[in-house]
């Protein structure tokens, strides 16, 4: 179970750089 906490930290970090792009090309967009 050690090993679940380095993933999801991990995948909160994926996630969060995926919103931050998201968002950014959604500003360039308009």
């Amino acid at each position: 179970m050690r090993g679940q906490k380095k993933v999801n930290t991990q995948w909160h970090l994926y996630c969060l750089v995926h919103n931050i792009e998201k968002l950014a090309h959604h500003r360039y967009a308009m």
